[in-house]
């Protein structure tokens, strides 16, 4: 596992050497923000997003299952990249809507808001209520568990972030 984690962080450096200043730079229309709670004396953070800066390297994907699951298997990350070529890839992940719509369409109160939308396994039934719920198609289903994927800003150490080679996620606090 060591290796693959080398490995990872390897392809990280190499994108980001690569891609030198050709990384678009500014405001696009797509950039999103997503909300959660950092370490910092839980101060509100927030997730900015901006999917003119995604290459699709998929390392965001990689590091999510390696921090939740200990091996890297994208198809149980927290966050998604999907192409949509020629236009910039889709970033999908939990942006903490306001209404919290996943944890309102869990019948058997098995998700809650908690700074983070947390889910108590021995509550879900797996019923995908959540995944249906999401107005921004953040939650998936682990093919593994059957249970749901949310993003839990890795309780605050945003993992995703930090080994962004691009940027095309980054923390800020709330404006």
């Amino acid at each position: 596992m060591d290796e693959l984690l080398s490995l990872v962080m390897q392809t990280a450096r190499d994108i980001s050497g690569q891609l030198g200043h050709t990384v678009p730079m500014g405001r696009n229309p797509n950039d999103l923000y997503a909300f959660g709670i950092g370490t910092e004396a839980c101060e509100e953070v927030m997730i900015k997003i901006r999917s003119s800066r995604c290459t699709e390297c998929q390392i965001c994907m990689q590091i999510c299952s390696w921090t939740h699951w200990n091996e890297i298997n994208p198809k149980r990350s927290r966050i998604m990249v999907e192409a949509d070529w020629p236009e910039n890839p889709s970033i999908r992940v939990c942006v903490a809507c306001k209404d919290h719509e996943c944890v309102s369409a869990c019948p058997t109160g098995a998700l809650r808001w908690d700074g983070w939308v947390r889910m108590d396994a021995g509550l879900c039934d797996s019923c995908g209520a959540c995944v249906t719920a999401c107005p921004v198609h953040g939650v998936e289903m682990d093919p593994a568990t059957r249970f749901p994927l949310v993003c839990d800003t890795c309780q605050g150490d945003f993992a995703c972030i930090t080994w962004c080679p691009t940027k095309a996620i980054e923390r800020s606090t709330r404006p």
